[in-house]
């Protein structure tokens, strides 16, 4: 496969004919809108904890939930958001078109 050809598959990959975001990425924007909510979610829990001592005693135990549920998402966003995939070809891109 030569480079020309590599580039179009990648942008076919992210957009259809019309410009608009195939099934795969639209998959991708989705998982990957539901793992940052659960960082965030993560990081305000803990900051939220390190605001008093007894919570952040708990943090261990509190903290899993949380971390879990992080761990889980990024597991969807590979399995279900096309992830590999999806950055493979956004890196194809970003060679040739900085």
């Amino acid at each position: 496969m030569d480079d020309s050809e590599e580039v179009s598959k990648a942008r076919s990959f992210l957009r259809d004919e019309q410009g608009n975001p195939t099934p795969e990425y639209t998959a991708y924007l989705r998982y990957q809108g539901e793992y940052n909510g659960k960082v965030q979610a993560y990081n305000a829990a803990q900051q939220s904890a390190r605001a008093s001592p007894f919570q952040l005693q708990r943090w261990p135990i509190v903290g899993k939930e949380y971390s879990d549920a992080v761990n889980d998402a990024l597991r969807k966003w590979i399995a279900l958001g096309y992830k590999q995939e999806i950055e493979n070809a956004l890196r194809v891109l970003q060679q040739v078109e900085p």
